[in-house]
């Protein structure tokens, strides 16, 4: 019944599920073909009845999932504009986290001035987990060799530790994640990262006081 709108719009959050399910299962190229169906099935379904709610949250959520395939993959530029969409089809005030993945990619694509920019500007009273990701984008644009000088990249060295700080202190917790993340190798051989990373993973092993 391929008429039916509501038959086509399950159908297309089906198909980006089995990309999130594959990302899940690190087979990102298999990933991107779901994605990428997901997308044709719902701009099919939105040039043919221009406004669905839900058509849009999932064409939303497949150019997001497919930016992230699109970061593993290191194609950031394509990641970027998939971010792109992700954020046109989200209202302002849910945008967020997807324009801190944007930044990300745009760092990656050498996009080094548009991506701080887009930090600075979602830092101001953000929470834990948005600080977190300032942080990564920070510290990949210290490790870009496109930007210059050598002063400006310990500029953005300095920053992303301080991002850092600010996040664990605002709640963020997950310091395993954190000393994996090759978004902050730029940062490895640094003092100041290695010492806030001892004391952070210290103080997580610390049980707390008994009351």
């Amino acid at each position: 019944f391929p008429d039916i709108v509501a038959y086509r719009v399950n159908l297309a959050g089906y198909q980006c599920n089995f990309g999130n399910l594959l990302i899940e299962l690190r087979k990102p190229t298999e990933a991107l073909a779901w994605y990428g169906r997901a997308i044709a099935t719902l701009e099919g379904v939105l040039k043919q009845v221009k406004t669905d709610v839900t058509a849009q949250q999932f064409l939303r959520n497949a150019h997001a999932g497919r930016a992230t395939v699109f970061d593993h993959l290191k194609r950031s530029a394509e990641a970027a504009t998939d971010w792109d969409k992700a954020v046109e089809l989200t209202p302002e005030k849910e945008r967020a986290g997807l324009r801190m993945g944007r930044a990300g990619s745009r760092v990656r694509a050498g996009q080094v001035d548009e991506a701080l920019k887009e930090v600075d500007k979602l830092v101001a009273g953000a929470d834990a987990e948005s600080l977190y990701g300032a942080a990564c984008v920070y510290a990949l644009a210290a490790g870009t060799p496109k930007l210059s000088p050598d002063a400006r990249r310990e500029e953005c060295a300095r920053r992303a530790v301080a991002l850092l700080q600010q996040a664990v202190a605002n709640g963020y917790f997950n310091v395993a994640h954190a000393k994996q993340d090759s978004d902050f190798d730029s940062l490895r051989k640094r003092e100041d990262f290695q010492q806030f990373m001892r004391d952070w993973e210290k103080k997580a092993k610390t049980p707390p006081a008994k009351p």
